[in-house]
């Protein structure tokens, strides 16, 4: 009998080993709302996702959030994703800093929008610019990290935001572009 590595026999025999899953679409704010029903796309943003990412102006709701997130991909055996975080600044330089801390691979994002939304997650086309390319400065091929520029999707964003962050594309050639939900754009 072939002489097994006393680490596999730890392990038990109902496990699965496997390869790191890649996740291409998580909004990590979103975690602490898994499963919340919502009639339709706009009852549930209204209802559930706006008020959800709002907490995020809180930086230590951030941290506390984006330590819970990566436990939970990692738990899971995801090791790779594209990750869309709010608006606030802030809160997605803690979500860089809990990936790096961690040696996650990932795409992590700033959600831009600049109407249809309430006030406190609304940001001008400018503001987004600044913020988003500060953020492409400070994280983007830093280790396993990559920055993706992030228009929410059509009905929260003008064209003066998707200029901006067209105008980030020219800029940062190589960062990726993903607008959250191009299929409710139309």
């Amino acid at each position: 009998m072939p002489r097994q590595s006393s680490s596999l026999t730890q392990l038990g025999r109902d496990v699965l080993i496997t390869p790191g899953f890649v996740d291409t679409h998580l909004h990590a704010p979103q975690l602490e709302m898994i499963g919340s029903y919502g009639g339709d796309l706009l009852e549930w943003l209204n209802r559930y996702t706006f008020p959800t990412e709002a907490k995020f102006s809180d930086p230590t709701h951030a941290e506390m959030v984006a330590g819970i997130f990566f436990d939970e991909l990692l738990r899971n055996g995801t090791l790779c994703a594209l990750i869309f975080s709010t608006i606030h600044y802030r809160a997605t330089d803690i979500f860089f800093a809990e990936a790096e801390r961690r040696g996650f691979r990932a795409i992590i994002g700033k959600t831009m929008m600049d109407r249809n939304a309430p006030e406190a997650l609304l940001e001008t086309p400018q503001q987004s610019f600044e913020e988003s390319r500060a953020l492409l400065q400070k994280w983007h091929k830093r280790g396993l990290l990559r920055y993706a520029i992030t228009p929410r999707f059509a009905p929260t964003s003008t064209p003066e935001l998707l200029e901006v962050a067209g105008q980030l594309k020219r800029e940062f050639p190589d960062a990726y572009v993903s607008f959250a939900h191009l299929g409710e754009s139309q």
